[in-house]
């Protein structure tokens, strides 16, 4: 198997860790990446339950007064819990970090893959740096007719002087200790 290339890692987790507009479409592109280069380990078993905001979890119906012998919330059943799901995250190794992949939901898996059961939903901390930049340079190397796309739609007219535009581009956001070195990594790089 391929080693991906380190360089490209903190790109790849800043757009894994923070928020922004194309983040689904990046899951499609991170399903891609950690299928080619990843090391898949089993899965964790993520359960994730919802109270009633009926009843705010406590099970009774606040139509009528409250008291020992009140309605359970027809919301929830009087149980206060409106939904419990449980989601199958396939987990794999990139260059030693362990990354998710959401495969399904039901109520129930079981195997002897299973390595963790988590109980709530898994929050990133933001990392530092632009996550759309870093979503085209994964695009450029991984995808490029998505990455042309996204360019065309960027504001950027390719026809006149894209190989330049995107040069210069990469350069921006590329650390300048390191920018040789990255745009080495691009072998198929057009200029």
């Amino acid at each position: 198997m391929k080693k991906f290339p380190e360089k490209l890692l903190q790109h790849f987790v800043i757009c894994n860790s923070n928020a922004f507009n194309f983040k689904q479409d990046f899951y499609k592109l991170k399903d891609k990446i950690l299928a080619k280069y990843g090391t898949p380990d089993g899965y964790d078993l993520q359960t994730i339950i919802k109270k009633c905001y009926r009843c705010n979890g406590t099970g009774y119906s606040y139509d009528v007064d409250f008291d020992e012998n009140s309605w359970g919330c027809y919301h929830c059943g009087g149980d206060g819990i409106y939904s419990r799901n449980k989601y199958k995250l396939n987990r794999y190794f990139l260059n030693g970090r362990m990354f998710h992949i959401p495969e399904s939901v039901g109520w129930d898996f079981e195997g002897d893959d299973k390595k963790n059961a988590i109980d709530h939903r898994i929050i990133h901390q933001n990392i530092e740096g632009d996550p759309y930049n870093s979503y085209l340079l994964l695009l450029f190397k991984y995808d490029k007719k998505k990455f042309y796309e996204h360019w065309k739609n960027w504001g950027n007219d390719y026809l006149k002087s894209w190989k330049g535009d995107i040069k210069r581009w990469i350069q921006s956001i590329i650390p300048k200790r390191s920018k040789q070195m990255v745009i080495d990594e691009f072998d198929d790089i057009p200029f």
